[in-house]
């Protein structure tokens, strides 16, 4: 769609605004694909940043929190044979916690738009937690260690996974 939409963004000189999510910093247990997506969305919109700046075109990428979307439409259901089975109730409970709460979507797109025509930097953060990701990713790029996967460790309790039988 960018390359469709390249000449009247430079005749406008415009912005490209891509929807991307804190899971791209901060992955969360049993979102893999979504997480890459988005990682993949991240470095997408970083380079292209980088390519048209210089004539004239600016993008943006949202990096969105937690957002009252209500994606899911009901609970999300384990196959008998899961390999998360022994974690049933977590799985349940944190994968319906990641689509509700958080901001509501009228102030999550005010908070957007507000961050856009502000041009005052590349990425707008908004939602719940999308702060919190942002430095939780940099702080793993500096730290010995893994800070992220140690917390989601403790918060999704993914030690006491047990292989299936």
């Amino acid at each position: 769609m960018c390359t469709t939409f390249i000449p009247l963004l430079l005749r406008s000189k415009g912005t490209i605004v891509n929807h991307g999510s804190q899971a791209d910093q901060a992955p969360v247990p049993w979102n893999s694909a979504y997480s890459a997506s988005k990682a993949a969305l991240h470095a997408y919109s970083r380079t292209l940043r980088l390519e048209l700046a210089p004539l004239g075109v600016n993008v943006v990428y949202l990096h969105t929190g937690k957002v009252q979307t209500h994606i899911l439409p009901g609970k999300p259901i384990l196959k008998p044979d899961s390999l998360y089975e022994s974690v049933r109730n977590i799985y349940e409970e944190r994968v319906v916690s990641l689509t509700n709460g958080g901001i509501s979507a009228e102030l999550a797109a005010k908070r957007m738009a507000d961050g856009i025509l502000a041009k005052q930097a590349w990425s707008v953060a908004v939602g719940g937690g999308a702060k919190i990701a942002e430095v939780v990713g940099w702080l793993d790029n500096f730290l010995p260690f893994d800070v992220w996967g140690f917390l989601m460790r403790k918060e999704y309790k993914l030690d006491q996974i047990k292989e299936a039988a």
